[in-house]
């Protein structure tokens, strides 16, 4: 009789190598189930639905429903401080199906959503801004006017403003891409982001018109503009005087940037191309999680963000069977989570993030703090020959586990299945199964399970 185990989940997923170059050691399939303590755990950084301050979702859901997130839905948080009271004033703002906006008071003692009377002709971005001592929320969207409201007053439309996409602050101006000409990179005046007269003491533009195409997103980072353009990365450099501005052309992409999927991450910038995730630090980037290649495949509604230390990703991977949103109609069904290790988390549609104490999203029914609670977790090994060709009989597992699971046995055509039962010690199942080639599934619909150290005993039959 042989043995073999597998001593820890920490390499979590290889798709890189050939199946039996990765052994048992790694999977090719896992989702919902955290690896980076070498057990599988249900502990996705996630807590559950949005009910800080709902009984229920069904305000939210008056709001936020499907037919708006599929128009693309938003959602902000608003640092406020109300400088009279000397306190916090901190806002959620989402708007609806219609584009309308609506903000929620978070500090109130009874949260509810209010009308700011403010409707865009299509989806608006949004950026907290100190415009003259006041914290003030800026939108602007790719076929209105730049709006800016104080948290307090009426908002009101900035009438000379470019219709824009992206923007930045730098050096208190800001910069923007636009929906009019997407070969050019806009700038306010500077001390006054709603300022977009065109001269040598105002704002201005600056052309790019390279191979590297159009301009999608832009951000402040190291001293430096960067414009992330759909096929590369340039750079401005952007002091007071404008007529010192440059532009040098760092990064050419072999695939497409998705605008959404930039995010600042401390000392980096992480964005996601067609052919997986990128680290940029400034000069270079560099491609991380190869071992996903064909499992990351982002595309126009992918989106990210960074929130304390991580990376959230949020992107469309194709399964077989259905869990949690794939029930319905859905665009995005995984989260992608990247830190020290990454987590896949999966079951969610989620269309926008905002961070603020905490970190939110936008799904297909509401406004969401992400959890795996109630959703199947599986982890799945590759199918390996065990460096033999003859066939195998598996006999028995051996398995660690504080809750129940279900392992199933598949290679050559046949599968089975069996429970093991959670335990404070090591539980022994029976398996029984003839194969030349064989792998695990590891399935659990348990909120906190812990499976660690599998055994498989196994003797040659030829």
């Amino acid at each position: 009789m042989k043995k073999k185990k597998i001593q820890d989940f920490r390499r979590s997923i290889n798709l890189k190598l050939n199946e039996n170059l990765v052994g048992l050691n790694a999977g090719k399939m896992a989702y919902n189930f955290a690896f980076s303590g070498g057990s599988l755990r249900g502990e996705c950084p996630f807590q559950a639905f949005f009910d800080r301050y709902f009984g229920s979702l069904g305000e939210f859901e008056q709001i936020l429903n499907p037919d708006m997130v599929l128009a693309g839905g938003v959602c902000v948080y608003y640092e406020k401080t109300d400088e009279n009271a000397g306190t916090r004033a901190d806002k959620l703002v989402v708007v609806d199906k219609n584009n309308k906006v609506f903000y929620l008071n978070l500090y109130d003692a009874e949260p509810k959503f209010i009308d700011l009377n403010l409707k865009f002709t299509s989806k608006p971005t949004a950026f907290c801004y100190n415009h003259y001592g006041d914290d003030c929320l800026v939108f602007c969207s790719k076929t209105d006017n730049m709006v800016v409201w104080d948290g307090e007053n009426d908002a009101y439309f900035v009438e000379n403003s470019p219709k824009i996409t992206s923007m930045t602050m730098h050096y208190e101006r800001l910069f923007a891409t636009t929906s009019t000409d997407k070969y050019t990179l806009y700038f306010s005046d500077d001390l006054d982001p709603t300022n977009w007269n065109e001269n040598i003491t105002e704002g201005g533009f600056i052309q790019m018109l390279d191979e590297r195409g159009e301009l999608l997103k832009v951000i402040s980072f190291l001293g430096y503009v960067y414009v992330f353009r759909e096929h590369g990365i340039s750079r401005v450099t952007a002091y007071a005087d404008q007529t010192q501005f440059a532009v040098t052309h760092l990064f050419t992409a072999s695939g497409k940037i998705f605008a959404d999927t930039v995010a600042l991450c401390g000392d980096k910038v992480m964005f996601a191309c067609e052919d997986g995730i990128y680290v940029f630090d400034g000069l270079s980037a560099r491609k991380v999680l190869s071992n996903l290649d064909g499992f990351i495949k982002s595309d126009s509604h992918s989106t990210a963000i960074f929130y304390e230390g991580k990376y959230y990703l949020s992107l469309r991977v194709d399964y077989d069977g259905k869990v949690g949103c794939e029930n319905g109609e859905y665009i995005n069904n995984v989260v992608l989570i990247y830190g020290d290790g990454y987590e896949i988390v999966r079951g969610y549609d989620i269309r926008k993030f905002c961070a603020g104490d905490e970190l939110y999203a936008i799904s297909g029914t509401s406004v969401l703090k992400i959890g795996t609670n109630g959703l199947q977790k599986c982890w799945e090994s590759p199918v390996v020959d065990l460096g033999s060709s003859k066939r195998k009989r598996v006999l028995w597992l051996y398995l660690d586990t504080c809750c129940d699971v279900t392992v199933t046995f598949f290679g050559d055509g046949i599968q089975k299945s069996v429970t093991v039962s959670g335990s404070a010690t090591a539980q022994r199942v029976r398996v029984d199964m003839t194969c030349r080639k064989f792998g695990l599934r590891i399935v659990s619909i348990d909120d906190a399970p812990k499976v660690s150290r599998p055994q498989i005993y196994y003797r040659y039959t030829e």
